[in-house]
């Protein structure tokens, strides 16, 4: 395998993707049977729709901490997509930006719209479908309501 995709594959202080729990929910559920395009959507469908969204004591929370909280916002629950879908075998690598604060509106409370600044920093994780061709998908799995910003891929076509 590449260098290149190698690096998006291992484990690092936040994507603790060898920690107990996560490694028992990868198998439960059976992740790593399935073909890697739904592979990728039943990660980012357990991410959405199972954990809730709400603030972590930081950004910088491992994944396995994300999980036992069993909530987080953009920024941790891309760290436990990450670290899930590499524990499954798929590279990923994280992208963020900066977002206006109105985006976070009915996410975060009224009264603390206020205090938050206009730009927040959002992330969101990019994952190797194709592994030779280096080819690259974007999801989002932040609040429930979020959906893949592409289509789903169609495994046929991949």
């Amino acid at each position: 395998m590449p260098n290149a995709l190698h690096d998006f594959l291992g484990p690092t202080p936040t994507l603790d993707f060898h920690h107990p729990e996560i490694e028992r929910l990868v198998s439960g559920r059976r992740w790593q049977e399935q073909p890697p395009t739904l592979r990728v959507q039943a990660i980012h469908d357990f991410v959405r729709d199972e954990i809730p969204f709400g603030c972590n004591e930081s950004d910088g929370v491992p994944a396995s901490k994300v999980l036992s909280d069993g909530y987080g916002w953009c920024n941790t629950k891309t760290t436990l997509v990450m670290a899930l879908l590499r524990a499954a075998g798929l590279p990923t690598r994280f992208r963020a930006g900066t977002v206006h604060k109105e985006l976070q509106r009915g996410a975060i409370p009224v009264l603390l719209m206020k205090l938050v600044p206009e730009q927040l920093i959002h992330s969101w994780r990019r994952s190797s479908l194709r592994i030779a061709a280096s080819h690259f998908f974007t999801f989002m799995a932040s609040r429930k309501e979020a959906k893949p910003n592409h289509p789903r891929p169609d495994p046929r076509r991949i």
